[in-house]
């Protein structure tokens, strides 16, 4: 009798254990979903953080070209970068991080375009104002030289 009692223990502990368990697919299939939740959130998280990145990036250029105003010297280009900035700015409001950081990248490096070309600009201008002064100079000694 202790021996059927034993055994009907063991038996009944047996099923028990297998029915508790999970099949190794099954455990694996839950560990690769656990795993890759985790690979999205994380995913998630950087790309907030590198649209933040890219937003404070596009903004120094912003800033750094309004600065030596090209927004006046390369009007329609600087347009063109601020339209790409605000289009990010939608783009993360709406939780399109991806879209708004390709869309900061391209306003930042439109921001750098123009700026470097308005400083172009200002150093061609200076360089032509000095050759006038260095002309107007030469002439006004000319004209002494001649008693004018």
């Amino acid at each position: 009798m202790k021996r059927i009692i034993i055994i009907s223990v063991a038996f009944t502990m047996l099923i028990f254990a297998v029915s508790c368990a999970t099949s190794p697919e099954k455990a694996a299939k839950t560990a690769k979903e656990e795993k890759k939740t985790a690979e999205q959130k994380v995913s998630e998280k950087d790309i907030v953080e590198n649209t933040e990145t890219l937003r404070t990036e596009a903004e120094t250029s912003l800033s750094a070209a309004r600065n030596i105003k090209a927004d006046v010297a390369m009007k329609e280009e600087f347009e063109k970068a601020l339209a790409l900035y605000e289009r990010a700015q939608s783009e993360q409001e709406k939780g399109n991080y991806k879209k708004a950081s390709d869309l900061f990248s391209k306003a930042k490096q439109l921001f750098e375009e123009v700026h470097q070309k308005t400083e172009e600009k200002r150093v061609q201008a200076e360089k032509s104002m000095d050759e006038s002064k260095t002309q107007l100079q030469q002439l006004e000694e000319k004209a002494k030289a001649a008693g004018i």
